[in-house]
């Protein structure tokens, strides 16, 4: 091979990685706005799900423990009795947890996550 042969391929090789780059960079805005895109769908979502009973009640032992959001129910300390198991709703526990305002919370909660938004 030649001189000249040699310094065409070093061209055409800076040429493809030139072009990966460019392509790479003009996809920047369209990752940024997947990404975007996806988190509102996540927060939607989560938010979403506080607006059902059965979601509202899984958040109450994160609540009820904490020492900053447990001013939120009127009666934090007895929430295990009235938890229900496993994909049921009694209608007992339902009530205790309207007086207890676990579900004005999870609302709240639900809004507030819905409501964020970028600065």
């Amino acid at each position: 091979m030649t001189a000249t042969a040699d310094i065409d391929k070093v061209q055409t090789a800076k040429t493809g990685v030139r072009s990966i780059f460019e392509i790479a960079a003009r996809a920047d805005r369209v990752a940024v706005f997947v990404t975007r895109l996806g988190l509102i769908v996540v927060l939607l979502w989560i938010g979403g799900l506080k607006v059902f009973k059965y979601e509202a009640v899984s958040i109450v032992p994160l609540v009820a423990n904490s020492a900053l959001m447990s001013f939120f129910y009127a009666d934090p300390d007895h929430y295990k009795a009235h938890m229900n198991p496993e994909g049921t709703l009694v209608p007992a526990n339902i009530q205790w947890h309207e007086k207890n305002h676990t579900y004005t919370f999870a609302y709240a909660l639900g809004a507030a996550i819905n409501f964020q938004h970028e600065g």
